[in-house]
């Protein structure tokens, strides 16, 4: 429905259903790329696998980058194994890309991504892959923020270091946002209070 509301013109927040879109605009984009592969198609099977395969792969990616990550900060090839397959092999890590198809392993992995820009030094860099992450799924993402900007605060001791970073993050949100708000700015904006707002019955 989302793919399919993105195609035809219109924005995924004014969709009126019991579950509204909530999450941030890159995954309604996401959603449109395996839409148009079911239009071109015509097969579900096509649709499961354009939205599906790439998440299964992110996981597989995010694994691949928690060995890598986790092997620089201890030098330790045991340690890294643990904590990859402590991940990879979690039955949750398993089930929700490949059955349940939610899509956590690509913000994930691009905050991984981030991670790894940062220990090397590259700030820009991470606060715009920081910032696609929070496009996909922005609450828990974004809580890396305060941190990463801390790390970069912390290797300089200069207040224009983390600022710049949180800037960098910033833009990007600002740059995906305009489509959404031009087409209905209010139920873009509602989306992000969904979740943290008691509904009353």
């Amino acid at each position: 429905m989302v793919g399919k509301a993105v195609d035809a013109g219109q924005s995924p927040y004014t969709i009126a259903s019991d579950l509204p879109f909530a999450y941030p605009p890159l995954w309604s984009v996401f959603c449109w790329l395996g839409y148009r592969a079911f239009r071109l198609s015509g097969s579900h099977w096509v649709l499961n696998l354009a939205l599906k395969l790439p998440l299964i792969l992110a996981d597989l990616a995010c694994a691949l980058l928690l060995w890598r990550l986790v092997q620089r900060a201890t030098a330790s090839r045991r340690t890294a194994l643990t904590v990859t397959a402590a991940y990879f092999l979690n039955p949750v890590a398993i089930a929700v890309p490949s059955m349940w198809g939610m899509f956590d392993a690509l913000p994930a992995l691009l905050a991984l991504v981030s991670m790894l820009l940062l220990a090397g030094g590259r700030d820009v860099w991470s606060a715009l892959v920081l910032g696609l992450s929070a496009g996909f799924k922005g609450f828990y993402t974004a809580f890396y923020l305060p941190f990463f900007a801390f790390y970069v605060w912390k290797k300089e001791r200069n207040l224009t270091t983390p600022l710049r970073y949180a800037l960098c993050f910033s833009a990007v949100i600002l740059a995906i946002s305009p489509p959404f708000l031009l087409t209905d700015a209010h139920s873009y904006l509602a989306a992000f209070s969904m979740y943290t707002t008691r509904r009353r019955t």
